[in-house]
């Protein structure tokens, strides 16, 4: 939709394959999507590796949280603990893939569910870990999914625009009251500068 066409930096989303075509994305999966992911492993395929795996990211995230708060970094020992931790999932002895289709079997093998997460894992586990090297990276895009929110509901409850400039207008209300609810701004007064002096009001915003 172009969206994303020409932004160069960290893109946190659910591991669909379309963000991987577009250029100059810094990828990193959300971890509250592979979080049920591992729920789902673990209660309905029975596979206890997934609940140390859910165990490990929430304990990662508490520190990662820890150190922040008093304006510090993981420590490097730590960061490696960690990381030794996510590397020796015992999930890899319960998911062996299939090296043999079963006969008459067409297409390409079938690995199920808790192999193909463990694949994903294993392979993207940087981008699994950014949270905790890389401090501007969030644990999950848990934020930009709230800030959608209200336009789906608008979209789905409430009733569509009558044309495209009012979909704008709406689009841009909400950039603004998101934008200064994360900065402890106040809403009211920013609306009412937005109506008055739009270029204070986006230098406000924009903290210059």
């Amino acid at each position: 939709m172009g969206i994303l066409e020409g932004f160069e930096g960290w893109v946190v989303h659910d591991f669909l394959s379309a963000y991987y075509r577009i250029d100059g994305l810094k990828h990193v999966l959300c971890n509250a999507h592979l979080l049920r992911d591992l729920i789902c492993v673990h209660e309905d395929h029975g596979q206890s590796w997934a609940a140390d795996m859910m165990a490990l990211l929430l304990e990662a995230k508490k520190r990662e949280d820890r150190e922040l708060s008093g304006g510090r970094t993981i420590r490097p020992k730590t960061l490696k603990r960690l990381h030794e931790r996510y590397g020796n999932s015992r999930g890899r002895l319960r998911n062996q893939p299939r090296t043999r289709a079963p006969p008459r079997a067409a297409g390409r093998l079938k690995r199920g569910k808790p192999l193909n997460l463990l694949m994903r894992l294993d392979e993207r586990s940087d981008e699994v870990m950014a949270f905790l090297v890389h401090a501007e990276v969030p644990f999950d895009n848990n934020e930009a999914e709230r800030d959608l929110c209200m336009m789906k509901i608008k979209q789905k409850i409430s009733g569509c625009f009558r044309s495209i400039d009012h979909g704008r207008a709406f689009a841009k209300l909400r950039s603004i009251i998101a934008s200064a609810k994360k900065q402890a701004i106040n809403v009211l007064e920013i609306l009412t500068l937005t109506l008055n002096n739009p270029e204070k009001a986006q230098q406000t915003l924009l903290g210059s």
